[in-house]
């Protein structure tokens, strides 16, 4: 059995939090130790002298104990959608530009070019991408359309849309479209297909004017706040789009004073019903704009947890998915991430990879869309493979003894643009979801939210 306690900052108080069933209650210093007792397969013989019951009382508080501890059969596993059989790919990353009209100074894709030459896909090779993928896939659930700037190829979104909606009529199975776009080309052409084929959008906007200035400069180095929020708001009026903001938070954001509620606050106020994409910025400790503490994601905890301060009950993306995990109970991803399991990413090049963010990393390359038989291909298993067994939490040793190791959704791409390297955790990042997750469990026991009864 395993257990793991979090301190509730009251003397003799804390929280046992069991990570297999994903269950939790309050308990004072002799339950702790009752329980702790239990969980490392103490008998009653061995019971500590200073907690007093009688054998017939500790066999029922075992059995309460280790009911609490196993996961029920309705607490499932998220299962994998593109190396199981199934023939069903959840997400399809489409990069329709190799270029871009920003120059964020965070950019992990080199400015939209990734290690290629700044370049468009053509219509051509949109169409062996989506006749390869869906002559493979009985279903895709979703096709993400990616850059660089997307925008800048408008002829291959439109057919990306035009492609899908046949392919519903023809098998009767929809795939959803979603695109990532910086904001600044918005036109009325984009907006009347977002209209037309119910695209999601999602708006690249560090959530605050001046920050936002620093980070996502044009090419020539002016702003594109003003840019971003006229065009932006121009389509949320017509269509409700975007869907999502997406924040990368970054050291100048504690730099101006900009807190993570502060960000919450300003985007309510322009897009009401957005939700927000928050996530640290992906760089190097020696980067300018890299956080130093990540301890800022922690104690955001706090603050969305304080009616006081979140009049409008307000979360963001890193932060939902723990409390998620926590309110159901539920066993999440047997990964931990989504890259190469259920999303597959092909470049404008034509090849393929697990994530969009490995983009012309030779090592994580798949194959090429114009390998009939790309996908049984030597290659694509053994990289597969590789990177499943890695992401596997079960398999993964550090995952594998973590207490939110199903509450925790990471990111292999974060990762690797941390630590240079894919496959070693980074523990910066490790103990910034662990500490977020201890702040909620405490939150909800503190609210009396969730918390069940020792």
């Amino acid at each position: 059995m395993e257990v793991f306690f979090c301190e509730l900052g009251e003397e003799d108080k804390s929280v046992a939090f069991f990570p297999e069933s994903g269950r939790f209650f309050k308990t004072n210093g002799s339950g702790k130790m009752l329980i702790d007792h239990i969980a490392s397969g103490g008998d009653y013989d061995t019971l500590p002298g200073c907690i007093q019951m009688s054998k017939g009382e500790y066999g029922a508080y075992c059995g309460t104990i280790e009911g609490y501890s196993k996961r029920s059969e309705e607490q499932t596993v998220e299962s994998c959608s593109c190396n199981c059989g199934k023939k069903r790919l959840d997400r399809l990353v489409i990069h329709v530009s190799n270029d871009c009209n920003l120059r964020c100074t965070y950019c992990y894709a080199a400015g939209g070019a990734y290690g290629s030459h700044r370049s468009i896909v053509s219509l051509d090779m949109v169409e062996k991408a989506l006749d390869r993928f869906y002559g493979h896939f009985d279903e895709i659930l979703n096709i993400q359309i990616f850059g660089g700037e997307p925008l800048f190829n408008m002829p291959a979104i439109r057919f990306i849309c035009e492609y899908t909606e046949k392919k519903f009529e023809e098998r009767g199975v929809r795939t959803s479209l979603g695109i990532v776009t910086n904001g600044t080309l918005i036109n009325d052409e984009f907006i009347s297909l977002v209209e037309k084929y119910h695209m999601n959008v999602t708006v690249s906007y560090d959530g605050n004017r001046k920050v936002n200035d620093i980070t996502r400069p044009f090419v020539g180095g002016r702003g594109s706040t003003e840019f971003i929020l006229t065009k932006a708001q121009k389509m949320y009026e017509k269509t409700g789009q975007p869907t999502t903001i997406e924040v990368t938070y970054t050291q100048h954001h504690i730099e101006q004073n900009v807190e993570i509620m502060d960000i919450l606050n300003d985007l309510h106020e322009l897009f009401p019903k957005t939700s927000v994409h928050l996530v640290p910025v992906s760089g190097k400790k020696t980067d300018p704009f890299t956080i130093k503490d990540l301890t800022v994601f922690a104690d955001s905890v706090d603050k969305l947890f304080d009616p006081k301060i979140n009049k409008n009950n307000l979360t963001y993306s890193l932060m939902q998915r723990i409390i998620t995990g926590i309110s159901n109970h539920t066993k999440g991803s047997a990964h931990i991430c989504n890259a190469g399991v259920g999303t597959l990413s092909v470049s404008t090049k034509g090849d393929v990879y697990p994530c969009f963010m490995f983009t012309d990393e030779e090592d994580l390359k798949l194959g090429n869309i114009e390998d009939e038989h790309l996908f049984e291909s030597p290659r694509f298993r053994e990289k597969l493979d590789r990177l499943h067994n890695f992401s596997n939490r079960s398999k993964n040793e550090e995952c594998s003894h973590c207490f939110m190791r199903n509450l925790c959704n990471g990111c292999l791409g974060l990762n690797a643009s941390h630590k240079g390297e894919t496959f070693e955790m980074n523990q910066d990042i490790c103990d910034m979801y662990r500490a977020m997750a201890k702040r909620a469990i405490v939150q909800c026991v503190n609210s009396e939210v969730m918390a069940e009864v020792s």
